[in-house]
C-alpha cells in the first residue's frame, strides 16, 4: 500500500507540473470593395435627403410663424370738421379701419367656440332641469286634483252624515221627553 501511495504522489506531481498549451485563433474577415463602396454612395444620399428635409422643415416653420402673426387692419377716421352727432356723441365717421391679428383672432375664435360649447351644455342641463320639474308640477296638479274630488266626495258624505245625526239627536230626545210625559200623565190621572 504504502508503494502505491508513492506512485500516486509521483504521478500526480509529474502531471501537475506539465506547461500549459495556448490555442490562438486567427478570424479573417474578406470584404469586398465594390458593396462598401454601394454603401457608401447609399449613406451619401440619405445624407442628402436629410439636409433638403431639414432645410424643408426650416421654412415650413418660418411659414407657419409668418402666418400665425399674420394682422389685418381696420382704422377709423373721423370728421372732425363736421358737427359732433348729438345722438352718439362723436364726430361722423369719414372712414373706419381695424388692426387684427390673425393668431389673436384665432384664439380669440377658440374661447369663443369654448364658451359656446360650455353655454350649450349649461342650457340642455337647464333644459332637463326645466323638464323634470313641469313633470313634477303636472304630477303635484294630478295630486291636487284627486285630492279635491275626494274631498268633495268626503265633504257630501260627511255632511249627510252631520245632518242624519243631528236629527236623530233632536228626534231622541224628544221622543224620550214625550214618552215620560205621557207616562207621567198616565198615572197622574
Amino acid at each position: 500500500m504504502k508503494q502505491f501511495i508513492i506512485s500516486l504522489i509521483i504521478i500526480v506531481t509529474f502531471v501537475s507540473c506539465k506547461t500549459q498549451h495556448k490555442t490562438l485563433e486567427h478570424v479573417v474577415t474578406k470584404t469586398d470593395s465594390t458593396s462598401i463602396t454601394r454603401l457608401q454612395e447609399k449613406i451619401d444620399c440619405q445624407e442628402k435627403i436629410i439636409a433638403n428635409l431639414k432645410v424643408s422643415l426650416e421654412s415650413a416653420r418660418e411659414e407657419i410663424v409668418n402666418l400665425q402673426s399674420e394682422t389685418s387692419r381696420h382704422e377709423i377716421i373721423y370728421d372732425t370738421d363736421a358737427a359732433i352727432n348729438p345722438q352718439t356723441g362723436q364726430y361722423p365717421k369719414q372712414s373706419e379701419a381695424f388692426l387684427y391679428n390673425k393668431k389673436n383672432l384665432d384664439k380669440s375664435y377658440q374661447e369663443y367656440e369654448k364658451r359656446m360649447s360650455e353655454y350649450n351644455q349649461e342650457i340642455q342641463s337647464n333644459l332637463k332641469k326645466i323638464t323634470s320639474l313641469e313633470d313634477e308640477v303636472e304630477m303635484l296638479k294630478n295630486e291636487n286634483r284627486q285630492l279635491k274630488t275626494e274631498t268633495k266626495s268626503s265633504f257630501g258624505i260627511n255632511v249627510k252624515a252631520r245632518i242624519v245625526c243631528f236629527i236623530i239627536g233632536l228626534i231622541l230626545p224628544t221622543i224620550y221627553i214625550l214618552r215620560k210625559r205621557i207616562k207621567h200623565k198616565m198615572f197622574v190621572v
